[in-house]
């Protein structure tokens, strides 16, 4: 058991106002409940919870530790929502050969009309390249205007 899945643990059965309604919630049982946060208090030295037969209560300790569990739970939660986010984001670098004017006719509007933001597009760049005698080049950012050239490779 992880130091961290016991505080997840205790912040339930807190929220919960004990250790039969956490278990319901985490499908766990009462006693792996209660055996968790006796862990917990074991590991910080202190006792957490008043506990008597019929109900279990925080004690001042448990209260100050609650709320700074709350805080840290909240910051891992956002930065898992972060990185969550960024695996929906198009990124990456997308390259594609074909004739200038198709490239510039019907390419290049498509992907323009398509752009959801400017973050994907700020590492995406086209390159569509003629394979007659001299090779043209075709290249759209969202920031500057559709222009071609003489491919330099």
């Amino acid at each position: 058991m992880s130091y961290l899945n016991g505080v997840s643990v205790f912040v339930e059965a807190a929220d919960a106002g004990g250790f039969s309604a956490a278990a319901e919630r985490l499908n766990l049982s009462r006693s792996a409940v209660g055996k968790t946060v006796a862990k917990l208090e074991q590991s910080l030295g202190v006792r957490l919870f008043h506990r008597t037969t019929r109900t279990q209560s925080l004690t001042d300790e448990g209260q100050l530790f609650y709320e700074n569990c709350l805080r840290g739970l909240g910051e891992i939660r956002a930065g898992e929502a972060l990185l969550e986010s960024g695996k929906q984001e198009i990124q990456g670098r997308l390259r594609l050969s074909m004739p200038v004017h198709f490239g510039r006719q019907c390419i290049m509007p498509l992907l323009s009309s398509c752009s959801v933001n400017t973050r994907a597009w700020s590492s995406t760049s086209i390159s569509a390249i003629a394979t007659s005698i001299s090779s043209r080049t075709a290249s759209i950012s969202p920031s500057a205007p559709a222009r071609s050239g003489v491919n330099p490779n």
